[in-house]
């Protein structure tokens, strides 16, 4: 049984999780008025972009995010600066929301020790970051990159879609079911006009998962793949023609070539950005394979990692590295049921779980003061 007093902490760390965000966001957009050299985010470029699409001057191709922004403009008479900050820390609200029920759901009964410990895991989650080491690259983020962005609300915008089309589609083949299928569906369509950067590695994914789970192989099934498929692909080609055919700007097979810009060495980068799930991986790789989220999210790691080596814009878009919100999606999802599945065994006898716990640890401690170092107007790549 909840108590009231862990009942009223959970309450005033989703409190605590908006005001911070509000402050944040805040001062991340408010360089769109005054364009100082502090808070650098992308913010401002998405203010301008949100305000020519409701003038008619931009054909944007996912614009949720612009949409909600422009709508609390419109509704409370907000400045674009604060509407835009509300929105954005709404959202990381409603995602905490989210870890903190997938956390409980997966992993605990409803307790007041259980409730205490989501609140902290769900912190943890929206902290961690990669390793860092010192000298070794002049950027925090761009090359480890980490499941934590703050600098993109379309990114923001994402995670929460991300990791419900993740969970629903995973209940979808388990229960064979088309209703969750539909709600898989609706999701997965809101996340394409979020940012087209999950469905690319989704579909994939999917395929991939089902072929590996021959138990959820069955007549049924292979229909709502096919639906699930054929639900987003107008999706999808809608907004290839937005981004790409009507600009100058080019999809590049080019391997190697944004990943190695921003870092001395892409295998070292990877081991700092995925430190904790490849040693539990190591340590645990069975039960990974056997767990549905674990496997799934692997699945898309992988083929997130191939797309983020491979493919590069042409043109001024090169350096954007935009097909690395991909693998910063996939990492997201992993860390999630990664951790879920570490506290579900977690045997603080065993030397394994000393181990992983301390990498965590770090881990967690290296996103914080990341966080810490945003907040107060740093550099925030």
């Amino acid at each position: 049984m909840i108590t009231k007093s862990s009942k009223l902490l959970t309450y005033l760390f989703f409190t605590t999780v908006f005001i911070t965000a509000l402050y944040f966001f805040y001062h991340l957009s408010l360089n769109y008025i005054y364009q100082q050299n502090i808070y650098l985010s992308d913010y401002p470029s998405h203010i301008r972009n949100m305000v020519n699409i409701f003038k008619g001057e931009l054909p944007f191709s996912y614009p949720i995010w612009h949409y909600f922004v422009k709508a609390l403009t419109i509704i409370f008479a907000l400045n674009n600066v604060l509407a835009s900050s509300v929105v954005t820390s709404i959202v990381v609200v409603i995602y905490a929301i989210l870890i903190y029920k997938t956390i409980n759901i997966l992993t605990f009964t409803h307790s007041t020790s259980y409730s205490l410990l989501t609140v902290l895991l769900t912190f943890v989650l929206l902290v961690i970051g990669p390793l860092d080491i010192p000298n070794y690259n002049k950027y925090y983020i761009l090359g480890q990159w980490s499941p934590n962005i703050w600098y993109s609300p379309t990114f923001v915008m994402l995670k929460p879609f991300a990791l419900v089309a993740t969970i629903f589609v995973i209940a979808t083949l388990k229960k064979s079911s088309i209703p969750l299928a539909l709600v898989t569906i609706i999701v997965s369509i809101i996340s394409i006009f979020s940012k087209p950067s999950f469905i690319i590695v989704f579909l994939p994914s999917l395929l991939i998962f089902y072929v590996l789970r021959k138990n959820y192989v069955n007549s049924k099934n292979t229909l709502i793949i096919f639906i699930i498929f054929l639900s987003t692909i107008g999706a999808i080609l809608f907004q290839f023609s937005l981004l790409f055919i009507e600009s100058n700007v080019h999809i590049l097979i080019d391997p190697f070539g944004v990943w190695s810009k921003f870092t001395p060495s892409i295998i070292v980068s990877l081991l700092l950005g995925l430190a904790f799930p490849i040693l539990y991986l190591l340590l645990y790789y069975k039960r990974v394979f056997h767990n549905d989220y674990t496997l799934f999210s692997w699945i898309l790691t992988a083929i997130s990692i191939f797309i983020a080596l491979v493919f590069a814009e042409s043109g001024e878009r090169y350096l954007h590295g935009n097909f690395f919100w991909s693998y910063a999606t996939s990492i997201n999802i992993l860390y999630i049921f990664t951790l879920i599945q570490y506290v579900q065994y977690f045997d603080y006898s065993q030397l394994k779980t000393k181990l992983l716990l301390i990498v965590l640890t770090i881990q967690t401690l290296f996103g914080f003061n990341y966080l810490i170092h945003i907040l107060q107007g740093g550099y925030a790549l």
